[in-house]
């Protein structure tokens, strides 16, 4: 096992807020240091929950098979009764 990315924080503040952007910056991350700094090899690559790194993860020279396993959408787990809520997890949701 190799971590990579530890050092990004995994929400924006107090009470966990921006828990969600911070997540999809850290597997993009990822999805790069996979792709420039990473030298294992690997013929899957199984991505749980957050789907962002999939399009980095397309740009590869040699294209790996990718399993995206959401077990339950993050789109039906928050709540949305604010509208700084409404507007915070639009993109995220539209992803």
């Amino acid at each position: 096992v190799r971590c990579a990315g530890d050092w990004l924080p995994r929400s924006l503040g107090w009470g966990g807020r921006g828990a969600a952007v911070c997540a999809y910056v850290r597997m993009i991350f990822l999805a790069l240091y996979v792709l420039f700094l990473g030298d294992e090899e690997f013929d899957v690559v199984v991505c749980d929950q957050v789907s962002a790194c999939i399009p980095v993860l397309k740009l590869a020279r040699r294209r790996k098979k990718i399993l995206f396993y959401c077990h339950f959408p993050d789109l039906l787990l928050t709540r949305r009764d604010s509208f700084l809520k409404r507007l915070y997890r639009a993109p995220i949701d539209w992803v």
